[in-house]
């Protein structure tokens, strides 16, 4: 049993939002050199996140509803955010 699920829920949700954030962003920026490394960026996040989702819960079982809810809500606001930031900026 993983002793801090709810720290390694954080760093996998910070992972995936990070994925989709750079996937927006390649799919926005026509700049094949900037999109490239959005590409890489997102390669990247997907592979961390993947090794976080299998100390959270094995891959082979199903993540339990309660943390799929969870994780599905940070994402989101942390990916909104971001993109609200940037267009600020």
């Amino acid at each position: 049993m993983v002793q801090n699920k709810k720290k390694l829920i954080d760093l996998f949700a910070g992972n995936l939002a990070n994925a989709v954030l750079h996937r927006i962003l390649e799919k926005a920026i026509e700049d094949k050199a900037i999109s490239n490394k959005y590409l890489k960026e997102v390669k990247n996040s997907w592979e961390i996140a993947k090794k976080y989702r299998e100390k959270i819960n094995p891959q082979k079982e199903v993540l339990p509803q309660k943390y799929a809810q969870e994780i599905k809500k940070k994402i989101i606001l942390r990916v909104n955010s971001e993109l609200k930031t940037r267009i600020s900026k």
